[in-house]
């Protein structure tokens, strides 16, 4: 009786010892140095949402309204498709907001 209480105590706390070395699954970190999208939903309307996107400076670029589509964000999760179409948006944003940088040269 006094063995098998002192195994299952030994095997309780090997247990919660391995528990303890597991890592958790680290989130990928997303960087913010050309820019970033923002969506801010209604709870009242779930059909539509505003999207702002803002450069790496967090200066707005652009806002755009999204009617008709609902973003089911559950523990801030968006689905795949959604963010890549988000990002594809933000980089054409940051694209057309770019000052020209090439410099014409006049001839002489």
């Amino acid at each position: 009786m006094k063995t098998t209480a002192v195994f299952r105590w030994s095997a309780a706390l090997f247990l919660l010892s391995c528990s303890t070395l597991a890592s958790a699954q680290s989130r990928p970190t997303v960087s913010v140095r050309d820019g970033y999208w923002n969506l801010i939903s209604n709870l009242s309307c779930p059909t539509q949402a505003t999207v702002r996107f803002y450069n790496g400076q967090h200066q707005l670029l652009h806002e755009k309204q999204v009617a008709g589509k609902r973003f089911v964000m559950k523990r801030n999760l968006i689905r795949p498709r959604t963010m890549s179409e988000l990002n594809a948006t933000l980089y054409q944003v940051l694209r057309e907001t770019q000052p020209a940088t090439d410099a014409t040269v006049s001839a002489q």
